[in-house]
């Protein structure tokens, strides 16, 4: 049953999701609603070069549902138009709050777009220690820059499988987690995260470079939760 049908062609976000100020540890870039608007058949999250008022040298966009509405198990979809440019990292994910404890990270999608054909699915357990992380990678034949693609998490208990366009390309389980030594977060709510980051040289992917174009806008067209 499709049980959430986020679409995001109106001029203001659908209920349940807001513009964040959030950080979550990134180095360089910070998140401001300024750096939020819609086209009307999509919401643009939109990098650029200006100091933000924390000091931080790259301010850009942040939409979450966090406070409104967390999904435990099912079929998560966003649908998205990511941007080009080494530095540029788009992120599509779930997380629960910071001190939670089980605390995951579910990365539906994470892109690191100097390269816009390869495409990451990852998770990340935060709490309880020891933390951990595992990343899964496909190479997409099409280019993520130059139109919209589906890109999916199907969470089950025990279990999560990472899509794009309907295809699947990696899967995780609690029984390698285990084999692994690393404990199991995913069994607690998280709520919805999309985001555009610029990174800073010490960060995955690495700093911009002399080509990255900026301003630089990921959209995202819809997010669909089945279960």
């Amino acid at each position: 049953n499709l049980v959430k049908d986020y679409q995001f062609n109106t001029p203001g976000l659908p209920t349940g999701w807001s513009a964040g100020t959030s950080n979550y540890g990134y180095q360089a870039t910070q998140y401001q609603p300024s750096q939020v608007s819609f086209t009307g058949t999509s919401v643009a999250l939109t990098a650029v070069k200006q100091t933000s008022p924390q000091g931080l040298p790259y301010t850009s966009g942040w939409i979450t549902t966090a406070g409104h509405y967390s999904v435990l198990y099912g079929r998560i979809t966003f649908r998205a138009q990511m941007p080009a440019g080494q530095g540029l990292w788009s992120g599509l994910w779930l997380v629960n709050a910071a001190g939670s404890n089980p605390q995951g990270e579910i990365d539906v999608q994470e892109m690191l777009l100097g390269d816009t054909h390869t495409v990451n699915g990852s998770l990340h357990g935060w709490a309880p220690g020891p933390l951990w992380g595992v990343t899964q990678s496909t190479v997409m034949a099409a280019d993520a820059s130059q139109g919209f693609h589906d890109y999916t998490v199907v969470w089950q208990p025990g279990m999560l499988t990472f899509a794009v366009d309907g295809v699947a390309y990696a899967q995780y389980t609690q029984a390698q987690a285990a084999a692994a030594g690393h404990p199991w977060p995913f069994n607690v709510p998280e709520y919805l995260i999309a985001n555009l980051a610029v990174a800073s040289a010490t960060e995955w992917g690495g700093a911009p470079n002399a080509s990255t174009l900026l301003p630089a806008t990921m959209q995202v067209q819809s997010v669909q939760v089945w279960q």
